[in-house]
């Protein structure tokens, strides 16, 4: 189990989709990145944004 909010976090970035279940349960922010997407990069940047 993650939280990251436990430890200072704002946003967790992972590539396990049991982490996003997690993250609805525990309520924090977190990026689920496919392995295999390419613009991975680009993803992870605008949802910083969103964060804040």
């Amino acid at each position: 189990s993650k939280c990251p909010s436990l430890f200072g976090f704002d946003l967790h970035i992972d590539d396990l989709k049991g982490v996003e279940i997690e993250s609805e349960r525990f309520n924090f922010n977190v990026i689920i990145i496919d392995p295999s997407d390419l613009e991975w990069s680009l993803k992870i940047k605008n949802k910083i944004k969103n964060v804040g």
